[in-house]
């Protein structure tokens, strides 16, 4: 399925932004990989105090 390429400028008050995909670099990478573990860690730890919860 195809879509359609939007304008991904946007404006705020007199301030207009453009949004691009930047190229990937190693140092990207390990940002995403980073976020994802911490996302992962959030979720774990929500889960636990979900299932202490539960169990009390």
């Amino acid at each position: 399925m195809e879509r359609d390429v939007m304008d991904a400028t946007e404006r705020v008050g007199q301030i207009e932004m453009t949004v691009a995909a930047a190229p990937a670099t190693p140092e990207a990478e390990q940002r995403w990989s980073q976020r994802a573990d911490a996302l992962l860690a959030w979720l774990l730890s929500e889960w636990e105090r979900e299932q202490k919860r539960e169990a009390a």
